[in-house]
């Protein structure tokens, strides 16, 4: 896909407008790629209501795996670096890697 450099202005009814809104919400994606999708005729993959719950909480996991690195660098820093550290921030980079490629699988 190239740059969106090109902007395009519409006006819509409100039907109109919320029907876009519904269907873009619907395929998980905003209403601009809707409408991109739809003059293109791309085939456009419907995100079920388990698969949006499971990335949030994929989403959620992974931010909590971050500010866990976060404190431990700051640690690390600080000269408060121990061994039990180091492999706690070995298993979340595990994690991560886990959970990536579970989203990863998921797409495919």
């Amino acid at each position: 896909m190239g740059k969106y450099t090109e902007e395009f202005k519409m006006r819509l009814t409100p039907l109109e407008k919320e029907r876009l809104l519904k269907l873009a919400k619907q395929h998980g994606i905003s209403a601009s790629a809707y409408i991109r999708w739809y003059i293109s005729n791309q085939e456009i993959r419907v995100i079920t209501k388990e698969e949006m719950s499971v990335r949030k909480e994929l989403i959620r996991e992974l931010s909590a795996i971050g500010n866990n690195i976060n404190q431990i660098a700051r640690n690390t820093n600080s000269g408060f670096y121990s061994e039990s550290e180091k492999r706690k921030l070995f298993g979340m980079l595990q994690t991560i890697t886990e959970k990536l490629n579970q989203i990863m699988e998921r797409e495919n």
